[in-house]
């Protein structure tokens, strides 16, 4: 019995030993798990599949501090477009000549913030080398895939639940 838990005792000693040891190669060998969860900043997950240098992480850093007083004003006010659209549509009377009209000025403001994501992507290109600007334009193919394989299963959901239809 005594020998039985020097065993126990023994390997549980090795394995903490061990997981503890292993820790630094896990860390290494992808993001931290808090980074790749949605909630956290994109750029970490992405700084970390381009394998970036320490010095063009600080780049990217100050390219996000310096573009982030332009983008303030122009998602603020795209924010509340995009509540003034939505008090229009669920209004109880349907106001079509309003609803074009905020339309119009929530595609003007996007059509602003298209323009400043833009120039701040050309400033982040501009720090990737040729190999990671190939890598980032196949992570942004397959995020367009993954978003295409959600919305068609978004779709066949749909399709399955077979909704009460109230005219049969």
């Amino acid at each position: 019995m005594r020998r039985t838990a020097v065993i126990v005792v023994a390997i549980l000693a090795f394995s903490s030993a061990f997981a503890i040891g292993s820790r630094p190669v896990l860390a290494d060998s992808g993001p931290p798990c808090r980074q790749m969860r949605g909630d956290r900043h994109p750029f970490a997950k992405w700084a970390w599949k381009l394998d970036l240098t320490k010095q063009q992480k600080q780049e990217i850093r100050g390219i996000f501090k310096e573009n982030r007083p332009k983008f303030q004003p122009i998602m603020d006010k795209y924010l509340a477009e995009r509540r003034d659209m939505r008090a229009l549509v669920q209004a109880g009377k349907i106001d079509e000549p309003a609803i074009r009209q905020q339309a119009t000025k929530l595609a003007s403001t996007e059509a602003d913030l298209a323009i400043q994501r833009a120039k701040m992507s050309s400033q982040i290109r501009a720090v990737l080398t040729p190999a990671q600007l190939e890598k980032f334009k196949a992570l942004q193919a397959e995020r367009d895939r993954r978003i295409d394989r959600f919305r068609d299963r978004m779709s066949r959901r749909l399709d399955d639940a077979n909704p009460v239809n109230p005219e049969k």
